[in-house]
């Protein structure tokens, strides 16, 4: 059965709500947690390249790293109540936000911590909701102000 829009249709919504996010985006700066594992060894005979003996001890360091993305923001009135993916509705502090980002941001965000623009801190407050006409092509994340946490 074929769809009630042509693939042609679809490829130029698709390309009309890329040209409205790229002209309304702004950069955000995402913070995130890396972790990785390095080796530490108090005996100088011990070689972590070679593994020649079970002097060191592996431990996990945590590093903070960024990266900058364009995303739409649009600020949530405080008196509006905003409906999450379960249905429920949830009153968000004053200060929150909502912010629209792509696939290559959604990737990164999902496992971020706080996000940064205008030089105020951001701490994510909601899943990603998939945001498309066609398609899952961006995702929605509410954001709360971190002075109100």
């Amino acid at each position: 059965m074929s769809g009630f829009l042509s693939s042609d249709t679809i490829t130029s919504i698709r390309s009309k709500f890329s040209t409205l996010h790229t002209t309304f985006a702004r950069d955000i700066v995402v913070f995130k947690v890396s972790k990785q594992e390095v080796i530490v060894s108090t005996n100088t005979k011990y070689n972590p390249i070679y593994g020649r003996t079970n002097q060191g001890r592996k431990v996990e360091q945590e590093t903070v790293v960024s990266q900058t993305f364009k995303a739409r923001i649009y600020y949530v009135d405080s008196d509006q109540e905003e409906v999450t993916e379960s249905q429920d509705k949830v009153f968000l502090p004053k200060g929150s936000i909502k912010i629209i980002v792509d696939e290559t941001a959604y990737a990164y965000i999902r496992e971020a911590k706080n996000i940064t623009f205008d030089e105020n801190k951001f701490s994510i407050a909601s899943q990603a909701n998939p945001y498309g006409f066609t398609d899952n092509q961006f995702f929605i994340f509410y954001l709360v102000p971190l002075d109100e946490i």
